[in-house]
């Protein structure tokens, strides 16, 4: 069973000067019982891909679903309540 999937995931960040392609049509599933890991230099994108498939942030373009659950279909409250009940984070200290 697929329990998380991204399907041509964007984020784009805006500056005065340039604009920043963070995550650029990223498209990967998860089955249960999986295993990964995410890798990458420092600026590469993992936190933000992260925030993402947490739900803590909105994509620029594209989706996530949790076991079939899209976060994007999901007014800002109810995605907070299904963040609450189906997903765990532990931030990094800075």
């Amino acid at each position: 069973m697929e329990i998380v999937k991204a399907a041509g995931l964007k984020k784009y960040y805006i500056t005065d000067t340039y604009e920043v392609h963070a995550l650029d049509d990223v498209t990967f599933s998860i089955e249960e019982g999986e295993f990964i890991a995410i890798i990458g230099t420092s600026g590469s994108g993992k936190t933000t891909l992260l925030n993402m498939l947490g739900g803590l942030d909105t994509p620029t373009g594209g989706g996530v679903w949790i076991r079939g659950n899209s976060l994007k279909d999901m007014e800002s409250e109810e995605r907070t309540i299904f963040r609450r009940r189906n997903i765990g984070f532990v931030f990094q200290q800075i």
